[in-house]
């Protein structure tokens, strides 16, 4: 039996009916060959007709799409071109920087609310390595792509913890006299404490899970104290983990938290401190199944490490590693790692 009835393009969107309840992944690209890709997948289980839009780069340019949709007994997809409209959609945007050895995320609400999480290094060269191309210390790389999205004021500039490596972008923003309302870290909580949501009116919520250390974890080092935010859309769900190590990751399973998220921000660029079983089965266990890993081309702590630990999802880096890796769900070299949402889907464009 067919499970796909129809598919209509219209405005940048794709509505489709079903004829059983399914999962959906599509994948679609420009079709001049151009580079620019696209990989979505459903966040829920699509049970009735649906519209579900997608982000594109400009106006009239023909695409091609491949929609697959799963059952739990059968499987089908279609081929479908479409010609993109200038439409202004309204979506959670969250670009995983490409700040080199470090992390830098900024995130932008469907209302337009933007927060920075982290922002690598930046201008800041710590004495023992400066100026070093896989650390991209000196280089004001969050505050170029904030530049060049256009982002003039930041609702929250949150600072996971106090390394280097995620603070140092964040000066740059201030530095460069981009307004933002609040400053949130470790050190200045604001008056949050874990299971708090980010005082923010829109759709979008933040909670945080983790602030400090967690009881009985004191003294374990800094990046313990790592912020962890999850951040939900719809059924769209981001876990953002700062450098959280193992001890952090066995506190939040125990914790009563729903960790369940489509997108997993992997914890310490990728290293063996981060990144246990029972924490990645805890977090990426829907349809979409998607790691980002933040690192530097050539980096001497080999980040990321066992990436066998990431076979079974959708992994994307932002620079090229140097452990062995094999599977077609490893996409490496990326840059900065753009995701999108509508509340229903995730999209990456890479």
């Amino acid at each position: 039996p067919y499970l796909i009835e129809y598919v209509r393009i219209e405005a940048n969107s794709f509505e489709i009916k079903t004829s059983d309840p399914v999962d959906l992944k599509f994948t679609y690209s420009n079709s001049e060959n151009s580079g620019e890709r696209y990989q979505g997948y459903s966040t829920d289980h699509k049970s009735e007709t649906k519209s579900y839009s997608v982000p594109v780069s400009a106006a009239d340019v023909l695409y091609q799409m491949n929609i697959a949709v799963y059952s739990s007994t059968a499987y089908q997809d279609t081929l479908v071109y479409f010609y993109s409209q200038d439409l202004d959609e309204e979506f959670l945007l969250v670009d995983f920087v490409d700040v080199a050895q470090g992390d830098g995320a900024l995130i932008r609400t469907p209302e337009g609310y933007a927060i920075a999480v982290d922002g690598g290094y930046g201008t800041y060269s710590p004495g023992w390595a400066p100026n070093q191309d896989w650390n991209g210390a000196g280089q004001p790389l969050m505050l170029n792509h904030v530049r060049q999205t256009g982002t003039d004021h930041f609702a929250y500039l949150i600072e996971s913890h106090r390394h280097s490596d995620h603070w140092g972008g964040l000066a740059d923003i201030i530095d460069a006299g981009i307004s933002y309302d609040y400053y949130l870290s470790p050190q200045y909580t604001l008056g949050y404490q874990r299971g708090d949501y980010l005082n923010l009116n829109s759709e979008v919520t933040f909670q945080i899970l983790n602030i400090g250390y967690p009881p009985n974890t004191a003294d374990t080092g800094t990046n313990n104290t790592s912020i962890v935010l999850k951040v939900v859309y719809g059924s769209t769900e981001y876990m953002l983990v700062g450098d959280a190590e193992r001890e952090v990751e066995i506190f939040l399973v125990n914790s009563g938290y729903d960790l369940s998220a489509n997108v997993l921000k992997v914890g310490h660029h990728g290293s063996n401190t981060s990144s246990t079983t029972i924490f990645l089965n805890a977090v990426l266990n829907q349809f979409a199944k998607v790691a980002t890993l933040s690192f530097g081309t050539g980096n001497p702590y080999d980040h990321p490490r066992n990436l066998s630990r990431f076979k079974n999802y959708q992994t994307f880096g932002t620079s090229i590693p140097t452990s062995s890796y094999a599977g077609s769900n490893y996409y490496f070299d990326v840059g900065t790692i753009k995701t999108y949402s509508d509340g229903n889907v995730i999209i990456i464009k890479y």
